[in-house]
């Protein structure tokens, strides 16, 4: 009976010695399978009793067996288990000689992982770190015993797997141990044959548990770019695809997608006929020498021979398991081409048809396993895994690529995801929890943490039922992401739109207090998880980018009072994700902008334009920049008001970070990110192409206080160069930092580019300041978009800017963001460098836009020399898109209104363009490479002639 465990009982066990071994047998039996029995006994505070219990082998091991049965009961056990010091009674129980001890400390050290990782993945609440210390040497030598078991393998893989939890993450020294599991068990079972004469690797570990380490290494890399190349350039791994016996050399290429990854005898993967990659460039009809590949990794043709050698090689694996291990080792591929597929923003030809071959490998090999899985998780019962996993793999796997896409799509994806997201709906059953004759007391020792129950989580038929739906949501907003009506219009056509929007609802605060354990059913409008909603609101940005959809099945839908009440969560992701849909849904087309103005989206954004979250001020200026498009003169003059014009001038100058060290008004950076390579030499981390020396190798990454240095390193600004021959002028096309050298030096190093991508993504500092670029450039749009409207509209909204901010001080930002952020300097050899390619379009943009209004206001423009004399050198500018905004503000500043103001005001302008030199510049683009400014420039020429 419940009433067997009481302070007294607790009591003698801890008092107790000679019986120390029966009382603890009895407590065993008494609370397994009882979960009200479990909580009584913690609130008498049994946690504390058990891990002080240390007398024999035999007593601990029962102990340590009550306290993994209590660990398994729920997420609200985490909190006393972890108050008491169970981790690291755990982690010393591992350490022991007895087997059966150590055994006993694992099983309940995964209950407890489990249990923790609910926690941590579906609460609203703060979660508080799991003290594993010692872990990584723990798990290192059990898991490279020679004859450690599949059993025991199999879960020290699942507590690697449950605790690499995003913001918690695993000791790459782990993940090095796996990736040597890994490929031991890859030549102990002739996938290769390794004639190396130094191996180091590992006994190969148990087939059995080769699922579980792809799993563990799944786990580790999800959600980092960085882990994941580490996982690609690990020893281990890289060992394997160069000591193969193939032949003498680098031979990676013959384990291509074009030969099937040979293995010496034979193809593991079915060799595939991928016609050449056809690119075109234009780099010959515009002479720009590229000196730097500032926004590319640097990777070369061998580069992406190996990391295509490693998909194909996962894609071995996952061809050859069926069902959960299948989803697994598929969602393994999916990871490591994202992290591929994140590296080439600009990449040459020879990384183009390597990463075209992958694709379509994966297309014809990968693609229709993730679609089978995900109709095959239909059938499954309930509280299958693969129901959980089959729709995020997909998802994960085709996210990123337009051919996966449609590949998906053409093997009737959509059907089967839809079918899932339906059903992920349906009522659930909550189980009743055990009766009992009498109402247990809920007396003890509540003083203590380690004798009070946390919050209470989810039942598990709900985190099951939360993790389906999550997953299928993603792969609705993956199969819709590119720009394909088609796509959206099969998922509006399966009935799935009112289920997104359901998705948006988030649980009420009584389901987190163990209201929903009263319920006997969990309906579809009872609430989802958070992950649910942040998948719900990608799946809803998605579908919202068809203008169709936006006037028909999305306003139907009743979008804006959902998204509005998300915008008021106090999660900050949640109003994040609410915040990016309101960027579709705002826009001029959409039927739904009305709904939401009316709901007060104005105040919020402006207040949240104002936060200190980078993300959520550049997301919420997105937004408005689109409300304000064709909308009227009193919204936008209201718009103008919330944010204040010295918030706007503020955000567009980029004063939102740290002027002082890291920003400055133009768009451009001052953060020093190089550091030393093996061989002592400072290398810039965000530009490896060549691995360039520094000019001036001294300085050294950690040195922050030297100003002298800091001095000489305000020239070596962010971004590529590009060299304009006939004008020698140089443009910054990112926010990275790029420095000029003479000489190239050898491939780069597997540890430089690790480093480089720790640099981007651990690097505050520097994600802040790409989020400030991105907001100076939605800030002036957002000031274009207030002005451009018809004639009288226009001019009146002009004048109100003049007046609001001043025109003097905004014509004085945009001369700052058109000139150079350094200017040439003969002794370190480094050329004048511009903003980058997005700040300039921008400036430009909204200049033009200045210029479209009353001839007053162009007399004002024209009066500012600073501005023209900015201007110059952009009409050479390597972009074609900049040299057509360049010409826009000529033709504009050109433009005759009417026969009154072609004499004295058009030929006064036009004089004044021509002594500042912009003529000059116009006739010489009209020869230009590019149609577009062809036609422009002989507008703008015609127009010039005829004043």
């Amino acid at each position: 009976m419940v009433q067997a465990i009481t302070p007294e009982a607790i009591q003698a066990l801890r008092q107790s010695t000679s019986g120390q071994l029966a009382l603890l047998k009895d407590l065993k039996n008494s609370i397994v399978g009882h979960d009200q029995r479990k909580e009584l006994a913690v609130r008498h505070g049994v946690l504390d009793v058990l891990i002080g219990i240390q007398s024999s082998s035999e007593t601990r091991v029962q102990a340590t067996q009550i306290i993994g049965s209590i660990a398994g009961a729920g997420a609200e056990y985490v909190e006393p288990l972890l108050a008491a010091g169970v981790a690291e009674y755990l982690l010393d129980g591992v350490g022991q000689r007895d087997e059966r001890l150590v055994t006993a400390s694992l099983q309940a050290l995964r209950s407890l992982a489990a249990s923790w990782n609910l926690v941590a993945t579906t609460s609203n609440a703060a979660t508080i770190a799991l003290p594993l210390h010692n872990w990584t040497n723990i798990f290192a030598a059990l898991a490279q015993t020679p004859g450690v078991t599949s059993r025991r393998l199999i879960t020290l893989c699942d507590i690697v797997a449950y605790t690499a939890v995003d913001g918690y993450p695993v000791d790459t020294v782990i993940q090095d141990v796996l990736a040597g599991l890994l490929t031991a068990h890859a030549i102990a079972s002739g996938q290769f044959d390794d004639r190396s004469a130094r191996s180091a690797r590992p006994v190969a570990p148990p087939p059995a548990a080769v699922p579980s380490i792809l799993h563990a290494i799944g786990s580790i890399v999800q959600g980092s770019t960085y882990r994941t190349w580490r996982f690609i350039l690990s020893q281990p791994i890289e060992e394997l695809f160069t000591k193969i016996a193939l032949g003498d050399g680098d031979l990676r290429y013959m384990m291509s997608p074009k030969y099937g990854l040979l293995n010496g005898e034979g193809s593991l993967l079915p060799p595939l006929h991928i016609p050449p990659y056809k690119n075109v460039s234009y780099a010959s009809s515009f002479p720009i020498a590229t000196v730097d590949r500032g926004h590319d990794i640097g990777l070369t043709g061998s580069d992406l021979d190996h990391a295509n050698a490693v998909v194909g090689w996962l894609l071995h694996f996952a061809r050859s398991y069926d069902g959960e291990d299948r989803c697994i080792a598929l969602k393994l591929v999916a990871l490591v081409h994202d992290a591929l597929r994140a590296t080439t923003r600009s990449p040459p030809l020879e990384v183009l048809q390597r990463t075209h071959d992958r694709v379509r490998q994966l297309n014809y090999l990968a693609v229709p396993l993730a679609v089978r899985l995900v109709e095959d998780s239909n059938l499954r019962p309930e509280g299958d895994n693969l129901r959980e996993e089959a729709c995020a793999t997909l998802a994960l796997l085709v996210r990123s690529e337009r051919d996966l896409q449609a590949g998906a799509v053409e093997a009737k994806a959509i059907k089967h995801v839809c079918i899932s997201l339906k059903r992920s709906f349906d009522p659930i059953t909550l189980s009743k929890p055990m009766w009992s004759p009498r109402k247990a007391s809920l007396g003890g020792s509540t003083d203590s943490v380690s004798c009070r129950l946390g919050r209470r989580g989810l039942p598990k038929e709900v985190v099951h039922a939360m993790r389906w739906r999550k997953g299928a949501l993603d792969a609705v907003a993956a199969l819709t992401h590119q720009k394909d009506d088609l796509h959206r219009k099969a998922v509006v056509d399966a009935g799935v739109v009112g289920c997104v929007v359901e998705g948006l609802r988030p649980f009420e605060e009584r389901f987190w207090e163990g209201g929903v354990g009263r319920k006997g059913t969990l309906g579809s409008n009872d609430g989802n998880t958070v992950p649910v909603v942040l998948a719900a609101c990608n799946a809803a940005r998605s579908m919202s980018r068809s203008v169709g959809l936006l006037r028909t099945s999305l306003l139907d839908a009743s979008l804006a009072k959902p998204i509005i009440t998300l915008m008021k969560h106090p999660n900050h992701k949640v109003r994040l994700a609410a915040t990016d849909v309101c960027i579709n849904l705002l826009n001029e087309f959409s039927p739904t902008k009305r709904d939401l103005i009316a709901e007060d989206v104005i105040p919020i954004l402006c207040q949240q334009a104002r936060s200190d979250n980078l993300e959520l001020r550049r997301s919420s200026i997105w937004a408005l920049k689109h409300l304000l498009n064709t909308s009227p003169r009193e919204l936008r003059i209201q718009v103008l008001d919330e944010l204040t014009p010295e918030f706007l001038m503020s955000a567009m100058a980029g004063q939102s970070s740290d002027t002082g060290s890291s920003a400055n008004g133009n768009g451009g950076v001052n953060i020093r990110l190089s550091s030393a390579n093996a061989a002592g030499e400072q290398v810039d981390l965000l530009n490896p192409s060549s691995m360039d020396v520094d000019p001036n190798p001294s300085h050294d990454l950690d040195d922050d206080d030297n100003e002298e240095d800091d001095e000489n390193d305000e020239e070596d600004e962010d971004g590529e160069i590009l060299l304009d021959e006939p004008s020698q002028t140089h443009y910054q096309t990112s926010q990275l930092r790029s420095t000029l050298h003479d000489h190239p030096m050898p491939k780069l190093a597997s540890s430089a580019i690790l480093l480089r991508y720790r640099q981007l993504e651990e690097d505050e500092h520097f994600k802040s300041i790409q989020l400030d670029t991105e907001i100076q450039e939605h800030a002036l749009d957002l000031l274009r978009n207030f002005i451009y409207a018809d004639a009288d509209d226009c001019i009146a909204l002009t004048t109100h800017v003049y007046t609001a901010i001043g025109s003097t001080r905004l014509l004085d930002l945009l001369a700052t963001k058109l000139s150079p952020l350094s200017t040439a300097s003969a002794l370190q050899r480094t050329p004048t460098l511009y903003a980058s390619t997005p700040i300039l379009h921008s400036t430009l943009r909204l200049t033009s836009h200045l210029c479209a209004s009353s001839p007053s206001h162009k007399l004002t423009l024209l009066s500012h020399a600073p501005v023209l004399h900015a201007l110059l050198p952009h009409f050479t500018h390597p972009t074609p898109s900049i040299r057509l905004a360049c010409l826009d503000v000529i033709v504009n500043l050109t433009w005759v209104e009417d026969e009154r103001d072609r004499s004295p005001g058009a030929r006064d302008r036009i004089r004044l363009l021509r002594e500042a030199g912009i003529e000059e510049k116009v006739r010489g683009l009209v020869g230009d490479s590019d149609a577009g400014v062809r036609e422009r420039a002989k507008v703008a020429v015609r127009q010039v002639e005829g004043g």
